[in-house]
């Protein structure tokens, strides 16, 4: 089984009920377990570490088991 492993630094937002992290020019990466970011936390700059993976029934990427760092 192939797993990979992302380091992301992007936006956080609140997308369709999820929370999401934008990155320009990479796309956008949804957080495993988290609903939505704290009002201190949203449109801040954040660093995300965590396994990637995707659904392919929604088409979205998911971090899974994500390590979140305020910057």
């Amino acid at each position: 089984m192939l797993q990979i492993t992302i380091n992301i630094t992007g936006n956080a937002k609140n997308i369709e009920g999820h929370a999401a992290v934008v990155a320009d020019k990479v796309g956008t990466y949804f957080v495993e377990g988290l609903n939505q970011w704290d009002n201190d936390w949203l449109e801040r700059k954040i660093r995300i570490i965590g396994d990637l993976a995707f659904n392919q029934n929604s088409k979205k990427s998911i971090i899974k088991k994500p390590v979140v760092q305020l910057l």
